[in-house]
Formats: structure tokens, sequence, C-alpha cells
């Protein structure tokens, strides 16, 4: 109980540092008016200064500055050993706490009622709630919080000589020190000292003990701690049956208490003396001791005021599960609510992706149409070239899209001029080949031959040339050996300097993206399909601008 009383004792003196402003002026002046009361040494008054932040509950600003003030006045009465004050202070304050989303100031008033239930020797419920205020501020990365937590975790375990729920607890504080200074290491030297004190393990503990006595000396840390540590290696020197040496250290501790007004220390020490004793079969001092424990623990710890703790904690449990019920109810309407919308909106769903799935197969049975069209236009361009070749193709053959209405004889030859050059692959495929260079190579000028064109062909010199590129373009995304080269690479290869401009011209004259077309055209392959056949309805037409 000495070790219990003691780490919820220093947890609650560390959580007393947190405070903040309070925005409203009637709520600063009462906690200014507190603590100026506190530090005289004037608890009554400084409780009594709190206590109105409770009696007028309902017209409080209630703020983070307000939570941290209800739980400065819990922390002020567990050190009092006013546990029904206190209680209430902590119950209203996680309440508070709890309204604005206030985790920190939720969890310490969360594990200060574990604490309360710990001094009051409710060991389970104890555990329950510092468990859940150390599970809460992991999930949420307070780990100075948690730490602080898992010292009264361990502590509470092994006075139910549980040493194996406190493992975890002490591994964590290992881990994750209060702070790194020698607090921080005494309270995992302290938690280490309990566990192996648990076990039975009496070199260890002895170890353990002096460790703690050297730290609090060579860093003065004062009768606090020195009180504590030298509680530690008297229960040590008991377990080792060295009962002189446990007397002595067990008074010392009690005079360390004495000095500082610890009072709830000295209800220990004094109870660890008459332990002592009666080990020693020293009926007589046993008597003294157990005698003086009972007067001083009866002044401290009033069976009254533990019951009427507990009670407006269950009073509050009840509410608590009152208000879950509630909101729970309202969840489930909620979730009602939620579940139709989501329904109705599946129902759209499925509808609109029915009909995109109609919409996509519309467009493939287009893509396909207009990919068996691409097919007939190249089969009969490379007819004509053949034929172009052997000396066969005349000016109206309708191949090459010729108006001859509109070309005379001159015009005629100019254009078969035209049409030889363009069907140079090395020709078309230069990125620099212009008009100028066509003028070039056929003799003429820049006049007769876009007249040339214009007339014979319905379509200019540019939409002409980028014509031939994309039905090159088309042939090589059909070879196995393009399979792999980007649509970039492809686009440069057919000589096109800008992406933009490929898949824009090859839209334009084949009436799908490079992608689709290549993917039509492995489509069709799997399916044994080579496009080479058309739908009775469907006649091939040159393309045109």
């Amino acid at each position: 109980m000495r070790f219990l009383n003691s780490t919820i004792f220093a947890t609650v003196l560390l959580l007393l540092v947190t405070t903040l402003p309070a925005s409203a002026i009637t709520q600063d002046r009462t906690r200014q008016l507190a603590e100026l009361a506190y530090k005289q040494g004037d608890i009554e008054t400084a409780i009594a200064e709190y206590e109105k932040l409770i009696d007028n509950y309902n017209e409080q600003k209630i703020d983070t500055a307000y939570t941290a003030a209800l739980k400065r006045a819990g922390s002020i009465c567990f050190q009092a050993n006013k546990l029904t004050k206190a209680l209430r202070f902590f119950v209203v304050g996680m309440n508070a706490a709890q309204q604005i989303g206030d985790n920190h100031n939720y969890n310490a008033c969360l594990g200060n009622i574990g604490s309360v239930y710990g001094l009051c020797g409710d060991y389970g419920s104890s555990i329950y709630y510092l468990e859940k205020a150390f599970n809460l501020c992991v999930q949420q990365g307070d780990t100075a919080l948690a730490s602080r937590y898992a010292s009264n975790i361990i502590v509470t375990y092994t006075n139910m000589n549980n040493a194996d729920g406190a493992d975890p607890y002490l591994k964590f504080l290992r881990e994750h020190p209060m702070d790194s200074t020698a607090m921080g290491e005494f309270y995992y030297l302290m938690g280490k000292f309990r566990v192996f004190s648990t076990r039975g393990i009496t070199d260890t503990t002895l170890q353990v003990a002096n460790q703690m006595i050297r730290l609090t000396t060579d860093n003065q840390m004062g009768n606090y701690f020195a009180s504590v540590a030298y509680s530690a290696l008297a229960d040590a020197y008991k377990a080792s049956n060295q009962f002189d040496k446990a007397v002595e250290a067990s008074q010392r501790a009690l005079q360390m208490a004495h000095e500082d007004k610890l009072t709830s220390f000295e209800v220990d020490d004094l109870n660890q003396l008459a332990n002592i004793y009666a080990a020693m079969g020293d009926n007589t001092n046993e008597a003294h001791y157990r005698k003086l424990h009972q007067q001083l623990a009866d002044s401290v710890m009033n069976k009254n005021d533990i019951f009427q703790a507990k009670s407006e904690m269950m009073q509050f449990q009840d509410q608590a599960y009152s208000n879950y019920t509630h909101s729970l109810n309202t969840t489930i309407r909620y979730q009602a609510v939620a579940i139709a919308v989501i329904l109705a909106f599946l129902l759209a769903l499925a509808a609109l992706l029915y009909v995109n799935r109609r919409l996509i197969h519309r467009l493939k049975e287009s893509n396909q149409v207009l990919y068996e069209k691409n097919q007939e236009w190249l089969r009969a361009d490379e007819e004509r070239q053949k034929r172009a070749q052997a000396q066969e193709m005349t000016l109206s053959s309708p191949e090459v899209d010729v108006n001859p209405e509109a070309v005379d004889v001159k015009n005629r030859e100019l254009l078969d001029k035209i049409v030889a050059v363009m069907d140079n692959l090395d020709n078309i495929t230069n990125p620099d080949f212009s008009l100028d260079t066509l003028v070039k190579m056929v003799g003429s000028n820049t006049h007769y031959v876009s007249k040339a064109i214009n007339s014979g062909l319905n379509m200019s010199f540019r939409s002409y040339l980028n014509q031939r590129r994309i039905m090159e373009a088309c042939r090589r995304l059909k070879d196995a050996s393009y399979k792999n080269v980007s649509m970039q690479a492809l686009g440069e290869s057919v000589g096109f300097n800008s992406t933009s401009i490929f898949f824009t011209s090859f839209k334009k004259f084949v009436g799908m993206t490079p992608a689709t077309y290549q993917k039509m055209g492995e489509d069709n392959a799997a399916d044994g399909t080579s496009g080479d056949s058309l739908p009775d309805d469907v006649q091939p037409a040159a393309m045109q601008e």
C-alpha cells in the first residue's frame, strides 16, 4: 500500500504543474484566489474557491483552462486525502473535457479516478481506469502521461501479487521513461523493485533498493523520494530476514515522511514497522506500532469518505451508461438513414454502370468499324502504290482521291510527281520535309504545287503530309517489332516533332487514339480476325480532311 500511495501521490503532484489561463474573468479570479490560498498553506480555502467552479457549472465557459483548473483542484484534494471532493472534481473535469474534446485533461482525470480507487484499496477498479487512461494516452501519442500511469499500474498489479500483469508496463516504462531526469530513472527502478519483490527475488530487490537510495542521495531528490527508497530497502531486508537492518531503514523512512508531513507515507511506514516486529516475534513493539498505525490511518482514511467517493463514481458510471445508450440509439437511427442513402446510391451507381457498359460496347463497335475502314484504306493505298510502281496507275484512279474534273493534263502530270515523292517513306518521315522541299523535288513552284494538291486531292499540303505520315503510323502500330515503342517515339519515327500534333492528327484521320488503334489490332489478332473483311453494310471510304 505504501508504494501505491507514493506513486499515485507523486503522479498527482506531477500533474499539478499543468494549468492553463482561464478566459472568463470570474474563472480567472477564482483560480487566482485558490492558488494564493494553496501557496499560503490554506488548503481548505483553496478547495472552497475551486468548488465555486463546480457549484456554478452551467454558467461556466467550458474550455481547456476550465478543465485544467478542475483537474488541479482534484489533485489538491487528493494530496490532502479528501477523496470524495477529489473524485467530484475529477468526474466533473472528465465530463467537461469530453464535451470539448480536451484529450489530455480527460485522460488525466480518468487516470486520477483510478488512483482514487487504488488509494481506497479497490485494485480491480483502479486497474480498469488506469489501463483505460494508459491506452488512450498511447493512442494519442501522450507518452509522458502514459509513463506515469504505467508506473501506477505496476504498483497496483504488484499489490495484487500479479507480477505478470505488471511486466508489460515495466517494459513500457523502460522504453518510455517519464522524463530524462533522475526522477524518470527512479520510477523505473521502483517499478523493477516491485516486480522482483513480488516474485521473491531477494538479491535483486536489495540491489535495486540500494540503487534507489544512491540515486536520491546523488541527485539530492529530497525526503519524498528518499523516504520511498528507504521503505523499499526495509522491505528487501525483511524479505531476507535481516530484521535489525529492516527496522533501521523503516524508521529512517518514517522520520523523513514525518519531517515533510507526508501523512500517507507515515501510515505505510507505521504498518511496515508493525509487520517487521511481528516477523521478529517482538509482540510489544508490534502492538505499539499497530496502534499508532490504526490511529493515524483512521484520521487520514475516513471510511465514510471512501464509501461516498465510490457511490459518486457509481452514479457517474450510471449516467455515463445512460448517455452511451442514448448516443448508441441515435447512432443506430443515423446509421439506418445512412444505409438507406447508401443503398439508393448503389442502385444509382448500378444504373450508371449499366449505361456506361452499353456506351463502352457501342464505342467499341464504332471503333471496330473505324478500324476496319482504316484497314481497307491502307490496303487500297498499298494497291495504288503497287500499280504506280508498275506504271499502271492513272490519275482517274479512285484510290488517290483525285478530282478528275478539277485537274487538267498539266496539273495531272505535276500531281503524279507529287504523289510519287509522297509515297517515298524517306521523304515523309523526315521531320524537316516541307512544301519548299517538295517543290524542289518536283521541279515546280509553290503556287502550282499547292494548287495541284488542293484541286486534285481536296486538301492542303500539310494535311496531305500528315495523312501520309498517319498511314505509315497505322502500319507500324500493327507491326510486332513496334509493340514496345512509346507513342512519342512512334510519332517521331514517322516525322512528327510534336507528340500533341501526332495525337491530334491521328484522331482526325483515324477516329481514335494511337493506343486504342493498337489495342484494336491486338484484339482482332487474338480473335483470329485481321480486319480484312468488312460487314455487308459497311463500305470502305477514303479518309479526307
